[in-house]
């Protein structure tokens, strides 16, 4: 009797935890959830935590940068716009992929026209890694290339124009890494 008894109480608790990390799994899952960075995605920083060093910096670029490439800036604005609409607040679950594939296409191709012309260094590889990835959607749809063009539209957005909305600087870009970084 005594044996059932323990048994039992085993069994119930490998039942409940089982149950409790299921719960955790799916928890991450559905909210995309990290657990390893303390619940936020991919290195972000935000807005509480930039350091003057940083808004100075980005200051800086917005100021050079950002009005010698103000077409581009216009490009990702737009851009930025469509990714918060289109992916923000869970709709990254239910992409429509035709219009992905859609915007993807008329981006690749804006910056496609301007990319020759960039001799920002910072700025040239930012702007090859997002065609690289706008090509991408073309033949595969992955969730994953979504989120990063939109984290580098996003921090291109915040490097390009005045934008000064954002609670998150992800840290995907050269253009905000490296300011004065240009071909003189």
């Amino acid at each position: 009797m005594k044996k059932k008894r323990k048994l039992g109480w085993f069994m119930l608790g490998s039942v409940l935890f089982i149950t409790f990390v299921l719960i955790i799994l799916l928890y991450s899952n559905v909210f995309q959830f990290n657990i390893g960075s303390g619940g936020d995605a991919s290195g972000a920083v935000s807005s509480d935590h930039v350091s003057d060093e940083t808004k100075r910096k980005v200051e800086e670029v917005q100021n050079t940068v950002g009005k010698e490439y103000r077409d581009i800036g216009e490009w990702i604005a737009e851009a930025h716009q469509f990714y918060n609409k289109t992916t923000g607040y869970g709709a990254i679950k239910s992409l429509d992929w035709d219009e992905q594939r859609e915007e993807a296409d008329l981006l690749n191709a804006q910056l496609r026209k301007k990319s020759s012309k960039i001799n920002n260094e910072a700025l040239q590889k930012d702007i090859q890694k997002l065609i690289e990835l706008t090509e991408h959607v073309a033949y595969e749809e992955k969730k994953e290339t979504i989120i990063h063009i939109h984290r580098l539209v996003h921090d291109l957005d915040i490097a390009l124009n005045d934008y000064s909305g954002y609670d998150k600087i992800w840290n995907v870009t050269e253009t905000l890494k490296h300011p004065k970084n240009s071909a003189d």
